[in-house]
């Protein structure tokens, strides 16, 4: 979509800015405000190294995040930590909500960043992204958000949650892998990053290289859709995840939900469960397609770090399942489920607690 030289070459051009377009429009930004990157992995990286490089010429060199984010956040901050930033990694509350106490001491003049996710892909905890804006507003720190989850979850809107910038994924939208894209609210600030990719140009010179444009259509028309359908997509979702718990928690109530408790205040449709005192392989769940732990980790044979946080013992994090469900999951699929995972262990007793005197 890049020679436009030719005819066919200006119709892929077209076909990539209308694309951009779409996207824009569906998250709250501008065209000019996007681009397209492999990945919301690699838009984070983008974003992370480039501001940081950016800001530490204006006297700010200080970064925040938090325990609970996705691996490439972390690592991010440990690989600029290496490199003279101050890199500040915050703690969370017990349900995943980022601990606001402890976030305010670190927002001063130095301060060039704060990057927390929309909706965190483990336990579904969701960002307080206006709170934390008005934060950082008030020292001039930029404020990220790593959105990959969350357009097909939730309604999102960048002038609305007040971020800076995000950072999106197409799989996790329903549409193709091998695509995302990071965006920014207010015109220039894409151009205020410094480059961590160098060659052609492409994407604001941020990420150089062909754009695949039938990937890129498809992460906007995902959007588009998603997007679209909200509020009744989030909806029916959180009710069906609050359905699915409540069946399996009734059978097992040492069963314990990870993250808020309130479906209202959690990722639509995700479900984080720790299941005691059994360890995984005991467990016949290979009609479905559910996880242990988070499914970017699963090669690592790590602990959580998410649950980690959140103050799990490594021997509850070995048998905490997590569940996403979506609009494609029939309820048949459902009910199927629920008696896959209720039948999978034994009602277990609970002891009554005695009574203080």
């Amino acid at each position: 979509p890049h020679a436009t030289s030719h005819q066919a070459g200006r119709d892929n051009a077209l076909a990539l800015e209308g694309a951009r377009a779409t996207l824009a429009t569906s998250i709250g930004t501008k065209p000019s405000h996007v681009i397209f990157t492999a990945s919301a992995t690699e838009a984070n990286n983008i974003f992370l190294r480039g501001a940081a490089a950016a800001r530490a010429h204006t006297g700010r060199d200080t970064l925040i995040t938090f325990r609970t984010e996705h691996s490439c956040i972390l690592e991010s901050f440990r690989k600029l930590e290496q490199q003279g930033f101050q890199c500040h990694i915050l703690p969370v509350h017990a349900d995943g909500s980022p601990r606001l106490d402890a976030l305010e001491p670190h927002c001063h003049e130095r301060t060039a960043l704060v990057s927390i996710a929309a909706g965190n892909n483990e336990i579904g905890a969701l960002g307080p992204l206006p709170h934390i804006a008005n934060m950082t507003k008030q020292c001039g720190a930029w404020l990220h958000s790593d959105a990959a989850q969350i357009l097909a979850r939730e309604k999102f809107d960048m002038n609305l949650a007040q971020v800076d910038f995000a950072s999106f994924s197409g799989h996790k939208a329903h549409g193709p892998k091998g695509i995302g894209a990071l965006a920014a609210r207010s015109s220039g600030m894409l151009s205020q990053l410094e480059p961590i990719l160098f060659g052609g140009g492409q994407e604001r010179a941020l990420r150089p290289g062909t754009v695949p444009l039938p990937l890129a259509i498809g992460l906007a028309e995902a959007a588009r859709l998603s997007q679209q359908a909200m509020p009744q997509q989030r909806q029916e979702l959180a009710h069906r995840a609050e359905q699915l718990w409540k069946r399996l928690h009734d059978h097992h109530p040492s069963w314990r939900l990870n993250g808020p408790q309130n479906f209202s205040q959690r990722l639509a449709g995700n479900l984080s469960i720790t299941i005691p005192h059994v360890h995984p392989e005991a467990l016949n769940l290979s009609p479905l397609a559910v996880s242990f732990g988070s499914a970017c980790a699963a090669h690592k044979k790590q602990h959580s770090h998410v649950l980690l946080a959140i103050g799990h013992e490594p021997q509850n994090i070995a048998t905490t399942l997590r569940i996403g469900i979506g609009l494609q999951n029939t309820q048949d699929e459902l009910d199927r489920a629920a008696q896959i995972l209720i039948e999978s262990t034994p009602p277990q007793r609970t002891t009554p607690q005695k009574a203080r005197a």
